[in-house]
């Protein structure tokens, strides 16, 4: 081969195969099939071969200076500057810098490989990537559900899309729960867990994104978190889940809840080509198929878990599901006793020990079957109404009703016989230096 060429690995492996066909030990087509060429492609290189020898192998322009390579006095110049004037900037900033105020086009990994050839660090490090390792599944089924929605064209018409809610339990990969809505909403994620607990129990743990809905995204003030125990907000769905007992775990990427993540995946692919087997074509049959669906999808893919003994836990007999599954906002009822929920008013009735409601804090819970009620320290005072029946202007105010003074009693004069009419101590006509007004 020439004098100086690198010769590769890969070029030794071609002279092997090419000694071998010239020995009568393979032939050309089974040459052909192992260097990944042609057959005629592997016959001229063959003929190079026994002419020239083994450099007949190697590419002409291996080794060769680039037509396009940097001149060696512009090199120079891109290094003194990057010692010098651009020592700060990193190979991205330079390589812009430069262009502007030099008038030198250096692409950015040209600036990169004059640095490393110098030994000069980029002023800029890339973080070195966190090491990862493979989560293992949940021990027992319970400890751990994934939840999440994907929005896609389910069923219906074409480019209709409906959000499919759905639970899946981490040690057995079984579908808990599912469920149609118009859109990824706070309702949906009511409804689906209502299903786990109704069929399950309660889990320990729900695992979720950090969609608005299950993680509050306002940012509040520290003095306002030590209030709160440093404990972020809730949201409407966080606070359901407090109250159940459920703790609420985040993932910081759709890689952390991949088993829900692949799931969507089988069921985009399909959950639609059932449904329209199946003829589905509103919500309320596509509510109707899911739960067929999941039976026979949990019969294919489902897994044993670990430990056979389920981690659900029994519900309280005193579950109040119409309390603990509503979005409550606070409110503060006024003087005539009515609270003001979104442009309309609600008037809150006596209570029973005559007790009024005035400057109390109350809430008013708006519940899954599109009714609102109104609630004092967890015990309703008013409702269930309609939003919709509610008066969009305040009630007129009653005038405050006096209570009837009582009819003064007129004066008692004491009796002719009283002691205080007989004089037991008659009064002196005159006085003396003493004062006494009185006869011992």
């Amino acid at each position: 081969m020439r004098e100086g060429v690198f010769v590769s690995t890969k070029d030794n492996a071609k002279l092997y195969v090419l000694s071998a066909v010239d020995r009568g030990d393979i032939s050309v087509k089974e040459a052909a099939t192992m260097l990944g060429r042609s057959v005629r492609q592997t016959k001229r290189i063959l003929k190079a071969w026994r002419t020239q020898g083994a450099s007949a192998l190697v590419h002409g322009n291996r080794g060769r200076r680039p037509h396009n390579a940097l001149p060696d006095a512009l090199r120079q110049r891109v290094l003194e500057l990057l010692l010098s004037t651009y020592s700060d900037l990193s190979n991205q900033h330079a390589c812009s810098v430069m262009r502007r105020h030099e008038q030198l086009s250096v692409s950015r990994s040209t600036i990169r490989r004059i640095r490393e050839t110098a030994g000069v660090p980029n002023a800029r490090r890339r973080p070195q990537p966190k090491p990862r390792r493979r989560r293992e599944r949940a021990a027992q089924m319970g400890l751990l559900v994934q939840i999440d929605g994907s929005p896609h064209p389910w069923f219906g018409p074409p480019g209709v899309r409906h959000s499919l809610i759905a639970a899946i339990d981490d040690a057995t990969g079984a579908i808990l729960a599912a469920c149609f809505r118009p859109e990824e909403d706070t309702t949906g994620y009511f409804l689906m867990l209502q299903a786990v607990l109704k069929n399950y129990g309660i889990p320990v743990a729900a695992y979720s994104d950090q969609h608005s809905i299950h993680r509050s995204q306002r940012r509040t003030d520290p003095s306002v978190l030590e209030q709160l125990g440093n404990a972020s907000p809730k949201t409407q769905f966080g606070r359901c889940l407090e109250e159940l007992g459920i703790i609420q775990m985040f993932a910081h990427s759709p890689q952390a809840k991949g088993r829900v993540e692949r799931l969507f995946g089988t069921l985009q692919d399909r959950l639609p080509k059932e449904l329209r087997l199946a003829g589905v074509q509103t919500l309320e049959q596509a509510h109707a198929r899911l739960p067929g669906f999941m039976a026979d999808f949990n019969a294919e893919f489902a897994m044993p878990p670990d430990n056979p003994a389920h981690a659900f836990r029994c519900l309280p007999d005193n579950l109040n599901w119409d309390y603990v599954f509503s979005k409550r906002h606070l409110r503060l009822v006024m003087n005539d006793h009515t609270v003001a929920y979104e442009g309309r008013y609600i008037q809150i009735p006596e209570g029973p020990t005559s007790r009024g409601y005035a400057k109390a804090r109350v809430e008013v819970c708006l519940h899954l079957d599109d009714t609102c009620t109104v609630a004092y320290r967890g015990h309703r005072i008013a409702g269930p109404l309609r939003m919709e029946h509610l008066p969009t202007t305040r009630p007129p105010r009653q005038p405050a009703t006096q209570p009837a003074k009582p009819t003064p009693k007129p004066p008692q004069k004491p009796a002719a016989d009283h002691p205080w009419r007989r004089g037991r101590f008659p009064l002196r006509t005159s006085g003396h230096a003493g004062g006494n007004w009185y006869d011992a």
